[in-house]
């Protein structure tokens, strides 16, 4: 939707400055809307490539562990560009946080040793003050990333990117991962 023009314009601006430092991601072609359909969109280059949840089980061991290592220095790259915006990380998992406990309560799906886990859960959360405020990929996991034709490893699919704490950037690798 056009209400998410400000957000592709950072997306955009983000990516610009990333593709500066390296080609592992999608280089940022053109930043764009349009008013009469309500869509605003980014167009980024075509990357060749072979999905890396299909090709890195084929791969050895060492090969996936190489790989992983690449991945985690580009999401590196990502997350140490300077910043001047800056997020309250603290304030939004306090939030987050509140609405799971609401959400997972609403729907009877607390469990045996839940409220240990929300105590030190919420114990911790004052780690969070002062946190950096990165620029997040936001959907980092396997099911994102390429293996191009030269054998190396390609990050995709910035749509959900964000700004935040760089741990938050994390969230969905475990569980995506895993399928």
């Amino acid at each position: 939707p056009l209400a998410a023009y400000a957000r592709k314009q950072a997306e955009f601006q983000q990516v610009t400055r990333i593709n500066l430092l390296t080609d592992a991601l999608p280089r940022a072609l053109e930043l764009g809307a349009v008013p009469e359909h309500n869509v605003c969109f980014v167009v980024y280059q075509w990357i060749e490539g072979e999905a890396a949840a299909e090709s890195l089980p084929r791969l050895p061991a060492a090969e996936q562990y190489a790989h992983g290592r690449t991945a985690g220095q580009i999401l590196r790259q990502i997350h140490a560009l300077p910043q001047t915006k800056r997020v309250d990380s603290h304030a939004a998992i306090v939030q987050k946080v509140a609405v799971r406990r609401r959400e997972m309560r609403e729907h009877g799906l607390e469990f045996a040793g839940y409220e240990t886990m929300v105590a030190y859960l919420e114990a911790h959360l004052d780690l969070l003050v002062d946190a950096p405020t990165v620029f997040l990929h936001d959907d980092f996991h396997l099911g994102n990333m390429l293996i191009d034709p030269s054998g190396g490893p390609r990050v995709i699919d910035l749509n959900r990117s964000n700004f935040g704490d760089p741990a938050e950037g994390l969230k969905r690798l475990s569980t995506v991962s895993r399928q």
